[in-house]
């Protein structure tokens, strides 16, 4: 519980404060220029700091990618960098970069915190002990978990938060963990920006600013920000600091960094009582911007980011954790991985309010990030099951293509699984004379598939491509295959397990689907044993058999007119409805049942006028182009939930274009339940009136990770997402989900629902999002209890954004090993990550309980543990556990997030 009891009156407000200034400058590594020319500004600012110091301290921004943009450009400077880092004056991190805190996931935030740490101490300092976050649109509900976790007392934020409680008060976590959370001013972390060294305009800057200084302050500790965006160290500032401190009296005005601040503020806290703050920070309505508009900006890029996260926390890390535990094997790259994933996180960056270089750059880097994740992926697997490159390569004339099946998760899984099984290779050697010495390339007569239990499959379809055998000594066997795509019924795998079989011993994996267990598909239903959809002229509709459930599955497409510009929407008109028709069948069952449906709707290829005329007007077109659209409903064999993927084409701009779900009555629409950083939160519907405070309307749509669901007195319904980050309930009983929001402008002047500019104006044709869209989603029936529905909600969004896979390796020659794996067990509990430690002494296991309630988990390893201690997030061994083996028990206590390190 908080260490800060609650509630007591305010202090007076002009009794003597301590006026803590901080030096600083706030950067945005990336956004109305891109980095090329931001980290040329970065380098003079640097020199200058180096060159002439005054003898005040200085904050390089809460970051630590800075240093290492420094050190790229002025390699010949890193040993003055460290000695100012080391001793004390020049200040980096916590984070590494400044994230945004409400889309990218818990573990990305932990890593962020982990990596900033680890470069501030490489460079020879020691990040100051604060959450400094002076410039994200919000703020995640994990936020004093992440405090706790890394041993920070204190928390600084400006957007997200109301000024209602005080300046100061404490952020408590439902676990318990709490931070003492600072409030910036209105005018955030730039209040103090270019303090005069005249005394007479000092005293009449102290006035104009005390009171938003001081504040609502019950400890007497007052912070002064002393920066703005880009800014080079003011100049005068000593002089400017004794003007200040004449001009500031009774208050005594004090130069110190950002952990000497922080220092203060706690050992003023002790003993006094501050107001409690609980659950997540999206809403500074009269305060300053909250910004709540960017989530469905660029809303590929978050998909992209979603995806490229949890490749890396859930299907990269743990084979490379568990193939260090159990093999020793050395991998080095994981860092680069997340160090070029975290180089997107920046808010200007993840939230899509940048320029289109910048929006490019990132896409660079996140196809970057996937492909050093899939590599690092193949050779963990290849160490797990003993798969040894140039061995097998040597032996190519035994090869005996084998599939490779992973469970990505930490529980047993099975049924229903997608493989892909290669066949009929066509050697296609490249280099000089390859053509000549082993003549043209012809397709293979027609052969019998190449494996066993052909009759227990399904096939989905099966085209050719090319298929590489390569290895660290020989140059790659380059072939043409046949891939077959197929759907097979298989007994469960464990936890983070492999199995391998040849494919010509197939049968013995794959088995007939059990009859109680079978989909199929007709023109008119899709059944199984869950669900029953049903077509009709009318639409769709489908039946939950054990709940009772009737819903419409499929709803409709909705685009409305957006004037408005990357942060902000301004909606304009009445939105244009396409309906779903042109049902086609798929796939008949019996593992996948499918249908295949269609829509379009017209809308002007440009509407709003660029922002440099005098306003946002429409203009006058008559260019109309066609949006179009598919989306699959599917049934799989075993499987609770109804999938639905919509793919589409989008050539026009200036609008926003929805998926609408309704809702069936039943369920409460008052509140909605949404997956989280660390875990759930409750967003209510909030009531008040979105244009009380003329300077910022507030907006009905949230930010959305996996999951959003809904409750009821009869069944609960979850949806399911694969990166799609905005969402909106809607008045009238609907669910809305965005999958593009199409706009032209990075800031817009003139906008009702946000007068003025939200950052540097500049046209942004690419975030007009024409192209392809996508997105995958899963519907959920849930029961009414609490934690049985959580629990089918979290084990279902693992079968559909982590399902078990298989592939098939064509140079393989000996068997493989099978790879036993790592199971938690324990109800309420999910999995968040296992890793190698960043010291590399630890396997870091985590997860947290869900629960209100204490409950016992095991982590079921691949091979005894010799040592087991509890960490912190910031993996500090702690107290060591009796038991050791490979059963590992622990206890956790409501809502924990319990990390234990084993090795």
């Amino acid at each position: 519980m908080s260490p800060f009891p609650v509630s007591s009156p305010l202090m007076e407000p002009h009794a003597p404060h301590t006026v803590v200034v901080v030096s600083h400058t706030h950067w945005d590594r990336e956004w109305y220029h891109p980095l090329g020319v931001m980290r040329q500004r970065l380098a003079n600012i640097v020199d200058q700091l180096l060159d002439d110091p005054d003898g005040l301290p200085f904050l390089l921004d809460g970051q630590a990618i800075v240093l290492d943009d420094y050190r790229q450009i002025r390699p010949e400077r890193a040993v003055d960098l460290h000695a100012a880092l080391r001793d004390g004056w020049l200040e980096a991190g916590p984070w590494y970069v400044l994230a945004d805190m409400l889309i990218p996931s818990a573990e990305a935030l932990v890593r962020n915190l982990l990596e900033g740490t680890r470069t501030v101490r490489d460079f020879g300092g020691e990040p100051p002990a604060v959450l400094y976050s002076p410039d994200a649109f919000g703020h995640s509900i994990a936020g004093p978990a992440l405090a706790a976790g890394f041993g920070i007392g204190v928390a600084v934020v400006w957007r997200g938060h109301s000024s209602s409680r005080g300046t100061v008060t404490t952020w408590v976590h439902r676990s318990g963990a709490c931070v003492l959370l600072y409030h910036l001013p209105p005018d955030g972390y730039e209040v103090g920006s270019s303090l005069p060294a005249d005394t007479q305009e000092a005293a009449l800057r102290w006035r104009r600013m005390r009171d938003d200084v001081l504040g609502q302050n019950l400890l007497g500790v007052a912070l002064l920000p002393n920066g703005a965006d880009h800014h080079a160290r003011q100049r005068e500032r000593t002089a400017a600091m004794n003007a200040l401190a004449g001009a500031a009296e009774p208050h005594r005005v004090v130069s110190d960094t950002l952990d000497g601040f922080a220092r203060r503020l706690l050992a003023a806290a002790q003993d006094v009582t501050l107001s409690r703050v609980d659950g997540e920070l999206r809403d500074s309505t009269g305060w300053t911007w909250s910004l709540q508009g960017t989530f469905a900006t660029r809303a590929h890029q978050k998909r992209e980011n979603a995806q490229v996260e949890r490749l890396l926390v859930r299907d990269v890390e743990p084979w490379a954790g568990l193939a260090w535990f159990t093999r020793q094997w050395q991998q080095c790259t994981l860092r680069t991985a997340w160090k070029t994933l975290l180089a997107t996180h920046p808010h200007d960056t993840l939230c899509g309010c940048s320029i289109d270089q910048v929006a490019l750059a990132a896409d660079v880097r996140w196809a970057d990030a996937r492909a050093q994740a899939t590599a690092i992926r193949a050779d963990a697997l290849r160490v797990l099951v003993d798969a040894d490159p140039v061995a097998q390569r040597d032996l190519d004339t035994r090869w005996h293509p084998t599939l490779v099946v992973r469970n990505p998760a930490a529980r047993p899984r099975g049924g229903a699984v997608a493989l892909q099984l290669v066949g009929a290779p066509i050697a296609d050697p490249v280099g000089p004379g390859s053509a000549s010495r082993f003549g043209a390339r012809v397709a293979p007569s027609p052969t019998p598939p190449t494996w066993s239990g052909e009759q227990c499959v399904q096939v989905m379809q099966r085209p050719r491509q090319f298929d590489r055998v390569e290895s660290p000594l020989h140059y790659p066997q380059n072939a043409v295959v046949r891939v077959t795509d197929v759907m097979a019924w298989i007994e469960p795998l464990p936890g983070y397990a492999v199995l391998s079989v040849p494919l010509s011993e197939l049968a013995g994996v794959v088995q007939p689907v059990p009859v109680h267990e079978r989909v199929r598909a007709s023109d008119a239903e899709l059944t199984g044993p869950y669900w029953c959809l049903t077509a009709s002229h009318d639409g769709v509709t489908a039946r939950h058999a054990a709940t009772g459930a009737m819903l419409d599955p499929i709803g409709w497409l909705e685009s409305t007119t957006d004037a408005g510009d990357s942060y902000t929407p301004s909606l304009r008109g009445l939105p244009v409805r396409a309906a779903w028709t042109d049902r086609r069948l798929q796939a008949g069952g019996p593992i996948r049942a499918e249908w295949l449906l269609a829509t379009s709707l017209d809308r002007p290829r440009d509407l709003i006028a660029s922002a440099v005329e005098p306003a946002s007007r429409e203009r006058v077109t008559r260019d109309v182009v066609t949006v179009t659209a598919t989306a699959s409903l599917a049934l799989h064999a075993g499987a609770d939930r109804i999938d639905v993927c919509i793919r589409g084409e989008n050539p026009a701009g200036d609008h926003r274009l929805r998926w609408i779900l309704p809702l069936p009555g039943t369920l409460h629409t008052n509140a909605v339940v949404a997956d989280a950083a660390f875990g759930p939160v409750l967003r209510a519907a909030n009531l008040r009136d979105a244009r009380e405070w003329p300077a910022e309307q507030r907006l009905p749509t949230a930010p959305l990770h996996r999951w959003i669901w809904l409750t009821g007195d009869e069944f609960g319904l979850g949806i399911i997402s694969d990166g799609l980050a905005e969402y909106e309930l809607l008045p009238g009983g609907h669910i809305a989900i965005t999958l593009l929001r199409a706009v032209g402008e990075l800031s817009r002047r003139d906008l009702p629902e946000r007068p003025s500019h939200a950052g540097w104006p500049a046209a942004t044709p690419a975030a007009q999002s024409r192209g392809p869209f996508e997105g995958r989603f899963a519907l959920v029936a849930l029961p009414t209890d609490h934690d049985a529905a959580l629990s089918l909600l979290e084990s279902t969004a693992d079968d559909v954004l982590l399902p078990v896979n298989g592939e098939t390796w064509r140079g393989i020659a000996t068997p493989l090993t099978p790879f036993a794996g790592l199971t938690l067990q324990g109800d309420g509990l999910t999995f968040s990550a296992a890793k190698r430690s960043d010291d590399g002494a630890w396997l870091v296991l985590r997860c947290v309980n869900q629960c209100a309630a204490v409950v016992c988990g095991v982590w079921h390893l691949p091979h005894a543990a010799a040592e087991v201690r509890r960490s912190r997030l910031d993996e500090s061994p702690g107290m060591a556990l009796t038991g050791t083996g490979t059963c590992v028990e622990f206890e956790a206590q409501p809502y924990e997030i319990v990390t234990l390190l084993v090795r």
